[in-house]
């Protein structure tokens, strides 16, 4: 998709691209009902940087548009997804690199574009900065507390996904 995405994306205006650039975020944080990132951290065994939460963004908008609006609306529906499923029952040292939800490339699709559209090299976090886009990939986008490490508010929260992936399930 990043390959075929950019030719069309390097016609556009360096304030479109730096708008594409931050529509995974800005989405997330707007409609977002409940914690995305938290979704995130359980699925990756607490270890979501905030390299991976932007990753996992990418990766979610990656899946359509029917899936990311499943998502926002409740991020507890990522059980219904069939890539979320797939690797559920495994250890993730077991997990194939194609099964792991995020998709580093498809973040950058639209600053490759920019800097082609403008000459200008990583100016479109820059442009991004212009139009108040916040930081990309904050840990905590609703700013509300949060305890992503206690099993009784990560089962409440997220009731499927914290049976399907268990907090802890790494240690001995």
């Amino acid at each position: 998709m990043s390959d075929c995405e950019r030719p069309r994306l390097s016609d556009c205006s360096g304030t479109d691209l730096a708008r594409h650039r931050g529509l995974p975020r800005r989405g997330i944080v707007r409609r977002a009902r409940h914690h995305a990132r938290e979704a995130a951290d359980l699925i990756l065994d607490g270890y979501c940087s905030t390299d991976s939460f932007w990753y996992f963004q990418a990766w979610l908008i990656g899946l359509g548009r029917d899936t990311f609006e499943l998502v926002v609306a409740d991020p507890d529906n990522l059980a219904d997804v069939p890539e979320v499923r797939r690797p559920a029952d495994r250890p993730r040292q077991d997990w194939a690199d194609d099964e792991w939800p995020e998709w580093e490339a498809l973040s950058y699709v639209a600053a490759g574009a920019y800097e082609e559209a403008t000459g200008a090299e990583e100016g479109v976090y820059d442009a991004m900065a212009e139009r108040g886009y916040a930081d990309q990939s904050d840990l905590n986008p609703t700013g509300l507390p949060r305890d992503p490490r206690n099993p009784a508010e990560v089962a409440r929260r997220f009731p499927r996904l914290s049976r399907m992936f268990p907090l802890h399930r790494s240690e001995p």
